[in-house]
């Protein structure tokens, strides 16, 4: 069973508290908030949610969600939510074949999460891909 982190809603998601859980990919990290920062009107926001015992980020676009990260020992996951009418466009955005394949897999639903474990820079290439669709579409 993997560790959750960020469970303690008395301590804040600090730059200084994520780099602890995520070591060494803590630069990781730093270039996925550059990546936010670099899309106008993106923000990162954290929340600590009482039904899953632990903090989110969640990154909008003027109040829209874009994607949803979770925080894990040495990694984190972002994960991206698209309709049924985005198959198309997710089709044609240059990701890894699995997680193409993962969300094709996933049709019939009428939301489909995509979630991406960054623990690569191909990873974060990916997320990085999907972050500039998901945002023209919020």
């Amino acid at each position: 069973m993997t560790t959750v982190c960020l469970d303690d809603p008395n301590v804040f998601p600090t730059d200084e508290v994520l780099a602890r859980h995520l070591g060494r990919r803590a630069p990781l990290w730093r270039a996925f908030t550059d990546l936010v920062a670099a899309e106008p009107a993106l923000a990162l926001e954290w929340r600590f949610y009482n039904d899953g015992k632990r903090w989110l980020g969640k990154v909008t676009r003027k109040k829209k969600a874009v994607c949803w990260v979770s925080v894990w020992p040495g990694m984190f996951k972002v994960t991206f939510y698209f309709g049924s009418r985005n198959d198309a466009a997710v089709a044609k955005v240059p990701i890894a074949p699995g997680l193409k394949r993962a969300f094709t897999a996933s049709k019939g639903k009428t939301f489909r999460g995509l979630p991406v474990e960054v623990k690569t820079k191909a990873a974060l290439q990916d997320v990085a891909q999907l972050l500039r669709l998901r945002a023209s579409l919020a």
